[in-house]
């Protein structure tokens, strides 16, 4: 087999240049590197990418009360910044080992459309959007739309993910729960990233988004608008019933050789009721 030919850019613009049919699109290589094994079909492509010399997509810039995040930033670099809302920040914390999140990277845990993709997770639960460019055009799809199943997104030949706008304004507390085999390195059996925006002591948005319970990342919307109006204390009163009522009609477990879909959707119930339950105490973001 013909090894394919790689290519450096340092501007979006060559980037773009290098894009089309045949060609794949190198970030942190931290799910690209464990596919190039023999025992699994994998395309032949043509050209590699290689997007590290693109400076201008690494790094995170305050924007409109929110943020924009280069689709190079780091994964350890947003666990550290404290500027960012905590779900972001502790989703990122909890990626992989301390040495994947130093090479892995924003855009690329989007681009791998894992539904066990913990910053990807916490992304749909801020309302984030992601940049899509092309040489002729440049739109912005909703995080929630990006993923269309495991392994395949939203994006298009010809585009390059540039970076992630989170608009302000910033929710008032939100929190990433992760469930996993073991707290280092560990593949999400179950995760729930929730972001709540309050004013005069009512809940005026929620966003629960569920990561590893279905195809993609799945956002529990009935929920959400339940929860909407309600004060903290009258949150937790939600009960475990209506809880499982409707995440039994958004999530779809599986069952796979980390957990069962049975474990999966019952961890989900629980970890719903108990964040609801600890809202009344939680402290601001």
């Amino acid at each position: 087999m013909k090894e394919p030919a790689a290519f450096y850019p340092v501007s979006v613009e060559e980037a773009l240049a290098s894009l089309g049919g045949g060609a794949a699109v190198i970030a942190g290589a931290t799910s690209f590197v464990p596919k190039k094994t023999p025992h699994l079909r994998f395309p032949a492509y043509e050209r590699l990418v290689f997007l590290d010399g693109v400076k201008e997509l690494a790094g995170v810039a305050p924007l409109d009360g929110g943020f924009r995040i280069g689709a190079m930033t780091r994964v350890a670099s947003l666990a550290a910044d404290e500027r960012l809302p905590q779900v972001l920040r502790e989703a990122a914390s909890l990626l992989g080992s301390p040495a994947l999140r130093n090479v892995a990277t924003a855009g690329g845990n989007i681009m791998t459309a894992s539904p066990a993709s913990d910053v990807h997770c916490a992304l749909c639960a801020l309302d984030a959007e992601c940049e899509l460019v092309s040489r002729g055009s440049r739109r912005f799809v909703p995080a929630i739309e990006m993923a269309t199943a495991p392994g395949r997104t939203a994006l298009k030949n010809d585009e390059l993910l540039t970076c992630v706008v989170i608009k302000g304004p910033l929710p008032d507390y939100s929190v990433f729960v992760k469930v996993a085999q073991k707290r280092t390195n560990g593949i999400s059996k179950a995760a729930l990233a929730a972001s709540f925006w309050f004013e005069d002591g009512r809940v005026q948005k929620a966003r629960l988004a569920y990561g590893a319970l279905a195809p993609a990342i799945r956002r529990a919307v009935e929920l959400e608008k339940l929860l909407c109006g309600r004060t903290r204390r009258e949150a937790t009163l939600v009960s475990k019933e209506k809880i499982t009522e409707i995440l039994g009609g958004v999530l779809e477990p599986v069952d796979d050789i980390r957990s069962t879909a049975e474990y999966r959707f019952k961890v989900a119930v629980n970890i719903t009721k108990d964040l609801l339950t600890s809202l009344d105490g939680a402290k601001h973001d």
